[in-house]
């Protein structure tokens, strides 16, 4: 009666072996880790100073790596004062597109202006 419980939680177990090797990782899975875990607590968002129609980024919370929030952030405002996305939506617009595709298309261009950012820090955004 108790045993089947018992047999359950060993089921369960990883090995010893499975578990001495999830614990050895290499440096570059060390670096991909670390910067997943920063690109997942960052939070930024453009704005435009009402007075001077200047665009700034407004840091809601660091990834931790301050030379990467400035980067970024840098990296975000270059990119939307550079991206046209008005035509991108016209376009879709007129096909009948749904919410979804029309959020896409107002993504793309950005995310190709972006690209180099990541691509310099080595970040897969796939």
């Amino acid at each position: 009666m108790y045993l089947a419980p018992v047999l359950l939680l060993s089921l369960q177990a990883p090995a010893p072996e499975a578990r001495a090797a999830e614990t050895a990782t290499t440096g570059e899975d060390a670096t991909i880790v670390v910067t997943a875990q920063r690109l997942r607590k960052f939070r930024a968002r453009v704005k435009t100073r009402r007075k001077t129609g200047e665009l700034y980024c407004d840091l809601r919370r660091s990834s931790g790596d301050a030379a990467f929030d400035r980067g970024f952030c840098a990296q975000l405002v270059r990119c939307h004062g550079v991206v046209d996305r008005t035509h991108a939506l016209q376009e879709m617009e007129e096909r009948g597109a749904s919410r979804k595709e029309l959020e896409r298309a107002a993504t793309q261009e950005l995310e190709r202006c972006i690209t180099p950012f990541f691509e310099k820090y080595g970040i897969d955004q796939r």
